[in-house]
């Protein structure tokens, strides 16, 4: 995936993204549009526990979805290989714990997500619902990668990129019928970095190849989760609450 060549580039691509959006989830799209698309929003910021109140809101119990299968696998992801990452950011620190924190949060935002789903009917994929639904998941998207276009002269940007670069495999839930695939786009993406980072720390600090192996095994492992428990896309409930625009607004 091609570089973004600086940040005031990124934010005029970050314009677009609402009718980016729209045309490629009409269309069924490449990897690279789909990061492009996924990299920002020209609307208001949603609060991340907007998803909450949509499912606590629902008829069913909140504490329900959690005994979904698509949530439980999730959670697993998030307990495992995702704090695997999290706990080495934080061993490392500096710029790197500063995007994991980002990352952190767009992984929450995307199991709120799945956990919507999982009690919803499906939306139109071009529809206002579905965009608001995207929102929080976009907007800590374009915190990780922001992140990274502010360090490029840092000693850490090798880190910074792999991160960046691999990150976008979260917009898996805009790709239908095959989203597996388009994360192991992202992460062999993000594998051309790790590389650096592996060459540059291996004979310094093996902390530093801990923590981006551990990076790899994330996105290895929610490809493997995407595969298992959403083969032909996001998994919704044809039996759930119908979503309109009025439930997902901020209270």
């Amino acid at each position: 995936m091609a570089e973004i060549s600086s940040l005031s580039s990124l934010l005029k691509r970050l314009e677009a993204a609402t009718t980016k959006l729209e045309d490629l989830a009409m269309a069924g799209s490449s990897a690279s549009n789909v990061s492009s698309s996924l990299t920002g929003s020209s609307g208001a910021h949603a609060p991340q526990g907007q998803l909450s109140q949509l499912a606590e809101s629902a008829p069913t119990s909140s504490q329900q979805d959690a005994t979904h299968p698509q949530v439980e696998g999730f959670d697993e992801l998030l307990n495992g290989p995702a704090k695997a990452y999290f706990d080495l950011s934080k061993t490392i620190g500096d710029v790197v714990e500063e995007q994991a924190n980002y990352v952190r949060d767009l992984f929450a935002a995307q199991r709120e997500m799945i956990s919507v789903a999982t009690l919803s009917q499906k939306p139109p994929l071009t529809s206002d619902v579905f965009r608001q639904l995207l929102e929080p998941t976009q907007n800590e998207l374009t915190k990780v990668i922001e992140i990274r276009e502010k360090g490029r002269s840092n000693t850490l940007a090798n880190h910074l990129a792999a991160v960046a670069e691999g990150i976008p495999a979260l917009g898996w839930v805009t790709i239908e019928p095959k989203p597996a695939p388009f994360v192991g786009e992202m992460k062999d993406s993000a594998q051309f970095y790790a590389n650096r980072v592996v060459k540059e720390w291996k004979e310094k600090d093996q902390n530093h190849v801990l923590w981006v192996r551990a990076y790899i095994a994330l996105l290895t492992e929610l490809q493997n989760y995407v595969r298992k428990f959403h083969t032909t896309g996001l998994v919704w409930n044809p039996k759930g609450t119908p979503l309109d625009g009025n439930s997902l607004k901020r209270t």
